[in-house]
C-alpha cells in the first residue's frame, strides 16, 4: 500500500536525523489519521525487537466507518516492519592465504 511506503520512508529519515523510529506519526510529518482514499488507518508501534528506537511495525487497518471494506471479510490488516538494527561489529580484515 502507498500509505505504508509512505509512512515507511518517513520513519527511516527520522531515523537518519534522529537514530530512533517513532511510535507517533505527527512527529513524521504524517496527518493523523493517515489513511489510503479514508478506507485505511495506518498505526505505527514498536517491531518485533520490542523497542520502537529500534524497529517498527506499520499496520494499515480497514477504518470500521468505512464501507464495504469494515464488513469484508477479505479486508484485512496489511504490515511492513523492519528488522532490529545490528549493532556493529569489530572486525579485523585479514588477508586470504592462498
Amino acid at each position: 500500500m502507498q500509505a505504508l511506503q509512505f509512512v515507511a520512508g518517513r520513519q527511516e529519515q527520522f531515523m537518519l536525523d534522529r537514530s530512533t523510529y517513532t511510535a507517533n506519526l505527527a512527529q513524521l510529518g504524517c496527518p493523523s489519521p493517515i489513511s489510503l482514499e479514508e478506507h485505511y488507518s495506518v498505526t505505527a508501534a514498536a517491531g518485533a525487537c520490542g523497542d520502537i528506537a529500534d524497529c517498527y511495525v506499520l499496520t494499515a487497518a480497514p477504518r470500521a466507518s468505512s464501507r464495504p471494506r469494515s464488513d469484508d471479510a477479505r479486508c484485512v490488516d496489511f504490515t511492513l516492519s523492519t528488522g532490529a538494527k545490528a549493532p556493529l561489529a569489530n572486525s579485523a580484515m585479514t588477508a586470504d592465504p592462498a
